[in-house]
């Protein structure tokens, strides 16, 4: 008899619950079910040097179930969806398996499957007869589902152990740099910085900003309007202008640091979050090493800053945000 083939479809950072799932299958089936994952690095496993998406299709059409493993940082990743897609077309049995994440979160291709948590002990055991009862053909004698349960109680010490690692990626994914969110901050920029003192609050500086985004960071180039500025860009041109980087995060809040790159070394760090419904406007603090005129000695200062998309949008929020303060 031909042994079931089941392919483990699931993200990198997944590699230990697919492993552990590669291990609970061969060890409870004699090895006569064959499960794969690609990122299995040991002798024979996975994917090699070579035409990998050519290998992961080849596996996909030999296998008769796939299994996705879904948690909090794979559900949405494109390549799962791909792969469920492909297995579909190819009328594969799939069965999404979770960890971490409520069945109400999934993605739409998974919805109309029958779900497994796989991180709870009596789904891991219906799941496993489930794959048992479609290779051998019959139903699984209570001893042996009794025997089972010593090797799942290893595999879910396993999930918990991953648990943990998924919640500290997924506070990462969820809370710091979000491309799509950041995506939407890509373009020009018009900002003003203000200066609180013992005073009061008073305009320090306004200058353009351009901004884009990597997959892991935000990016801001500022023009410099800092007093004398001029006098230094024939020596230094390179001080006409700052860079700031940072990260953005889901619900639009963006932590940044900027530093200068000419002969007054300028630095300091600003907390900006969306204001309003249409994007088009920003608004937070600021704090650093800095100066007016790029002749004083740069000293800790700290302050307000807001950024609009166009110079009517920032002049009317600025006169806002100072006569709140006044």
């Amino acid at each position: 008899m031909t042994g079931l083939r089941v392919f483990i479809s699931h993200a990198h950072e997944d590699k230990a619950l697919a492993q552990a799932w590669q291990s609970l299958i061969n060890t409870l089936t004699l090895g006569q079910v064959t499960p794969w994952y690609s990122s299995d690095d040991r002798g024979g496993g996975g994917v090699g040097p070579g035409e990998w998406r050519k290998a992961i299709r080849e596996h996909m059409i030999e296998a008769d179930t796939i299994l996705a493993l879904l948690t909090p940082g794979s559900n949405e990743r494109p390549w799962l969806v791909w792969e469920s897609g492909y297995a579909e077309g190819q009328q594969k049995m799939i069965i999404p398996v979770t960890f971490f994440i409520d069945e109400r979160g999934i993605h739409d291709v998974f919805r109309d499957k029958q779900i497994y948590e796989g991180d709870k002990e009596p789904d891991t055991l219906r799941l496993l007869e489930e794959l048992a009862g479609q290779h051998f053909g019959a139903a699984i004698p209570e001893a042996s589902k009794t025997v089972w349960k010593t090797y799942v109680s290893q595999y879910m010490e396993t999930v918990e152990q991953e648990r943990t690692e998924s919640l500290t990626r997924s506070l990462f994914h969820d809370h710091f740099h979000v491309r799509p969110t950041a995506e939407r901050l890509s373009g020009t920029w018009y900002a003003t910085w203000t200066e609180i003192s013992d005073d009061g609050e008073t305009m320090f500086e306004s200058d353009r900003l351009e901004a884009w985004t990597t997959n892991g960071r935000i990016r801001f180039v500022g023009v410099s309007s800092k007093i004398g500025i001029e006098e230094l860009i024939d020596d230094a041109a390179e001080a006409f202008y700052y860079p700031m980087e940072g990260v953005v995060s889901s619900d639009g809040m963006i932590a940044l640091s900027y530093w200068s790159s000419g002969e007054t070394r300028y630095c300091g760090t600003a907390i900006l979050k969306v204001s309003g419904g249409t994007g088009r406007l920003l608004q937070g603090t600021w704090q650093g090493f800095t100066a007016r005129n790029v002749d004083e000695e740069p000293t800790q200062r700290n302050g307000r800053v807001v950024m609009a998309r166009d110079l009517e949008k920032l002049q009317a929020a600025t006169d806002r945000m100072l006569s709140a303060k006044s």
